[in-house]
Parts: structure tokens; sequence; C-alpha cells
């Protein structure tokens, strides 16, 4: 038996050779096997759909990203802070994000540091306003409002603010 020998061409004569494409090691559209390589309409395909998924995946994490920074802030409030007013009949907090009533909440301490009454929160104005009911009129005096929220994102915040109820 004799075992049929193939020769083997050095490393330099295939990158020289014609239909050899050097960087892959396979034979190229002008070589006489052309169907050893993936067409160019196969590898752009390919490409083409890596490079959508890899799109995607991006714009994904930075929606996401934006969403994990979106912390409810308080961006204005009635009374104000530092405001002198007579007794509210409420206090509107307006938060930069939707709230999660269920774990949202207010307290009103009073000039004598008593915690004052309040009524049961409510969301308004696209649940980002926070309507808190004061159940009495307030005496005259310094009032501080300590708040704390969840927004629907699951974020939590806390914060304060003061106002003076005018004689």
């Amino acid at each position: 038996m004799t075992a049929l020998r193939t020769k083997r061409k050095p490393q330099q004569q295939i990158a020289a050779s014609p239909g050899i494409n050097p960087l892959s090691n396979c034979l190229t559209r002008q070589g006489p096997n052309a169907i050893a390589c993936p067409n160019e309409t196969e590898r752009h395909d390919l490409m083409s759909q890596l490079t959508r998924i890899l799109s995607v995946a991006a714009i994904a994490s930075i929606a996401l990203a934006g969403q994990a920074f979106a912390h409810a802030h308080l961006k204005s409030s009635a009374p104000a802070d530092k405001a002198a007013v007579a007794s509210p009949g409420e206090l509107d907090l307006t938060f930069t994000e939707e709230l999660n009533l269920k774990f949202s909440g207010v307290t009103v301490t009073g000039p004598d540091k008593a915690e004052i009454k309040l009524g049961d929160a409510m969301l308004e104005d696209g649940d980002k306003v926070l309507m808190v009911p004061v159940s009495d009129k307030l005496a005259p005096g310094s009032y501080t409002v300590d708040w704390h929220v969840l927004s629907t994102d699951g974020h939590k915040t806390e914060g304060n603010f003061s106002f003076t109820v005018k004689p």
C-alpha cells in the first residue's frame, strides 16, 4: 500500500498565492475553491446582525442607567420653604418623579416640638404631588415638615423644610 502524500506549501507561499486570504487562511472568491470561505453576503449579514444586537444592548443599558439615577427630589412645596403664611389647610409637596403612596409620608412638628395631626396623604397630578390635609388650624409659630418618599422606580429619598404661621 502506498499512501498518497500531498505537499504543503510554506506559509509565505500560501500568502503569496492567488486566491488565498492570508488573514484567514481560507480561499477567497478568486480562488478555485471559493466555497471554502463564507461569501461576502453571508459575512455582511452576520456583521449586520451583530451590529443590531450590540446597538439594542447599548440603548437598553443607557435607558436603564438613566432610570437608575432617577430619584424623586422635592421640586416645590406649598407652603414654600421658609415662607410666612396663614394656617394652611393642606401641604402640597411636588416631586420630580412619580411616587409610591404606600411608602411615602409626611410629619409636621410644631413650635412646641409636638407632632401635628394630619389627614391621609393623597397623590395628585400624575402621582408627582403628595397632598397632605392639615387636620386642625395651626397656631402661630415655626413648623418643620419632614418627608420621605419612594419613587415608582424604587428609590427612597427624604428631606425637610420649614415654614412659619403668621399671627
